[in-house]
């Protein structure tokens, strides 16, 4: 079993090495595509979609935490309420980017924060 979770990470660092094209973009999936606009709506209804969109956040920082910044925790000191304000307050203010945009911006900042 061991030698299979191996197999499958080493793969994942494969796929990862090939997944952004030449400019360094890549696709983004699921509720990163959402509009930031509709973000603020699923946040103001408090139902499922906001909570499909903080998982899929919490998504997000992990995989900054294993493939970027290496180390345990980028968002060290805060949880997923504090990430789900601050995208609400972000996709307020920029109501035309995606919930991708806004977590990057969110990773960014807790990056600076936890140097």
């Amino acid at each position: 079993m061991k030698h299979t979770v191996v197999a499958l990470l080493i793969s994942g660092f494969a796929f990862g090495a090939i997944a952004a094209d030449a400019s360094g973009r890549f696709t983004i999936l699921s509720m990163g595509t959402k509009s930031c606009g509709e973000v603020v709506g699923d946040f103001k209804d408090d139902g499922r979609a906001k909570l499909s969109n903080s998982i899929w956040v919490a998504g997000y920082l992990t995989a900054i935490n294993e493939y970027v910044v290496q180390r345990s925790n980028v968002a060290a000191g805060t949880d997923a309420a504090a990430w789900d304000l601050w995208i609400y307050n972000y996709c307020s203010a920029n109501p035309l980017d995606s919930l991708s945009q806004a977590t990057s911006a969110l990773a960014k900042e807790l990056a600076k924060r936890n140097r």
